[in-house]
């Protein structure tokens, strides 16, 4: 059988373009990829860069990628508010991911929301002070955080939740979820620990609590929110085997989660999960760092150009790693088999932190790519 290739094609440019504006945060967090700090950094794009970059953007032609802007701590770039203005001039959609801190005001948030800003993102990793406020490196960040999901409910933004999953805070995942469906939370964004940046001393999950939570993921989509995962596109692959079959079942901490959930919210009213999604590093997703340079994604430090040199629009078209990025049928390994590679190329990240090679097997996937059980154009149709 055919493998399943890309429904939309992202060879001429990305559906998301990450911008860490600065790498200057005053929070501490034991995961972070960007090893933030205080200050900004020598190097970083200066605000006639900032602005420069912003209108390059128009070179994608539209409809122009979605722009995330973050850091390090978004709200301490120096020139947001002018950066703001000229996306929304330019009518190039906008999100924010900021720390939680006292930066985020009230009166900032509606100047941005109504300069064109579409959402905000927030991280929680941890469903109390207890669990978050030591992630994050600083006490009182869980209650900052609830704070202002509500503030801006009540500015009327959509607010999505990140949340790093990691042994610290596996067993509380069902609690944070808990929390974000009495918060109304549409959009939950997973992330699996890469060791990059100061998450480098953690102990990421084994191939079996991998497997497990991205199981239980596909059953929390049960209950309507919309959940995406970052470094893990195996989560699509269950999603597609459950669609074919019907069936959902995991190890241990499978149904220790389930059954956590079950507890706190009842059991689902559907048995429905979202569409798939169809990007992952390198294609449909690139990534600008606070000085210029160019990477496939923020957890895959591979450098591919500098918009210092090149506008980003050739770089993301023209760089062979990004060419390759979007071929998983050219990957070395079983990745380059799979019939799911269209949805699931492994995730390349991690294939590269724990390998070296950017383009071998996802180290955390036991799928056994030479035996495809369905037909995915029945399922798609």
């Amino acid at each position: 059988m055919e493998s399943i290739r890309d429904h939309h094609k992202w060879e001429e440019k990305p559906l998301l373009i990450f911008w860490e504006t600065t790498k200057a945060c005053d929070l501490s967090c034991i995961q972070c990829r960007a090893s933030a700090i205080k200050d900004p950094q020598p190097g970083e794009l200066d605000p006639d860069e900032s602005i420069n970059f912003v209108r390059s953007l128009k070179d994608f032609g539209r409809p122009y990628p979605v722009l995330i802007l973050s850091g390090g701590d978004v709200m301490k770039k120096t020139n947001l508010e002018e950066i703001a203005r000229e996306l929304h001039s330019e009518g190039i959609r906008y999100s924010i991911s900021p720390s939680a801190t006292d930066l985020v005001t009230e009166e900032k948030m509606r100047y941005l929301r109504d300069n064109g800003m579409s959402s905000v993102s927030l991280s929680l990793d941890g469903s109390s002070p207890e669990t978050h406020d030591k992630i994050r490196g600083v006490n009182g960040a869980f209650q900052k955080t609830m704070d202002i999901i509500d503030l801006l409910s009540g500015l009327g933004i959509k607010v999505q939740v990140n949340t790093t999953v990691m042994r610290e805070n596996i067993a509380d995942l069902p609690y944070i979820f808990s929390i974000l469906r009495k918060k109304h939370i549409a959009t939950w964004e997973v992330f699996f620990l890469i060791n990059t940046g100061k998450g480098s001393k953690l102990e990421a999950l084994d191939s079996r609590n991998v497997n497990d939570v991205n199981k239980w993921l596909v059953f929390a989509s049960f209950y309507g929110m919309n959940i995406r995962t970052v470094e893990s596109p195996i989560f699509r692959r269950m999603q597609i085997d459950y669609m074919a079959s019907g069936e959902l079942s995991g190890g241990e901490a499978f149904d220790r989660l389930k059954k956590i959930t079950v507890n706190i919210e009842g059991r689902p009213d559907s048995l429905r999960t979202s569409p798939v999604g169809t990007t992952w590093d390198g294609n449909g997703i690139v990534f600008v760092s606070h000085d210029g340079k160019v990477y496939p994604s923020g957890f895959l430090p591979v450098e591919v150009g500098n918009i210092r040199e090149k506008p980003l629009s050739e770089i993301y078209r023209n760089s062979g790693v990004m060419k390759l990025l979007r071929e998983p049928s050219k990957f070395s390994g079983k990745c380059s088999n799979c019939a799911y590679n269209g949805y699931c190329p492994g995730s390349r990240a991690r294939s590269y932190n724990l390998t070296g090679d950017p383009f071998g097997n996802d180290p955390m996937c036991d799928y056994d790519a030479v035996h495809t059980r369905y037909d995915f154009t029945e399922i798609f149709t």
